[in-house]
């Protein structure tokens, strides 16, 4: 199939555009030039998938949706190339911060009162932000940086799980040394 036959085809299907394009030449001149950028298949696909979802357009409305119908077309086998992969994971250099060069720590805050039994979640379950200790956290300088001897990695959702999740930190893995790290916070 030709180009002029499509056009002819296409004309058939939408009598009213077809009654637009006979009345004005500059439109004529438009369509043609504007639809012959793409191959006659994709144009026959695109007629056909407009017929199904709109087979009694606005002849005013044709050349528009045409148009993006073929330039989603043409668009979608380049949106696609690489296959999805279920089985590809994605790669870090860092898996602390997977690359992002800060990180999410409980606030040395609610240390102190878990040790001491007297833990309140809305007074002492606060977090900060740590810069890492990777190459990815030299960005953030201004921060302090991450120590995983003395700092638990938010990791947990909800708040009842965080508290668990502090609390076994500090009462299990947390190293208590003289100089934490975290005076400036206090």
């Amino acid at each position: 199939m030709t180009f002029d036959a499509w056009a002819n085809d296409f004309a058939v299907r939408f009598a009213g555009f077809r009654t637009l394009l006979e009345n004005s030449e500059p439109l004529r001149g438009e369509f043609q030039s504007t639809f012959q950028q793409f191959s006659v298949e994709v144009l026959q696909k695109a007629t056909s998938e407009l017929t199904l979802l709109d087979p009694q357009p606005f002849p005013s409305e044709v050349f528009a949706k045409l148009y993006s119908r073929c330039k989603s077309l043409t668009f979608a086998p380049r949106s696609h190339v690489k296959v999805y992969d279920p089985f590809d994971e994605p790669r870090y250099r860092c898996l602390d911060c997977r690359d992002g060069g800060t990180l999410t720590v409980y606030h040395p805050i609610g240390y102190s009162p878990i040790r001491n039994g007297c833990f309140e979640m809305r007074k002492h379950l606060n977090t900060i932000v740590v810069a890492c200790h990777c190459n990815a956290g030299e960005f953030f300088s201004s921060y302090k940086r991450y120590d995983s001897k003395k700092m638990k990695i938010v990791t947990a959702v909800k708040f009842g799980d965080q508290v668990d999740e502090l609390t076994g930190f500090v009462l299990n893995g947390y190293q208590v040394n003289k100089f934490s790290g975290f005076e400036a916070y206090s």
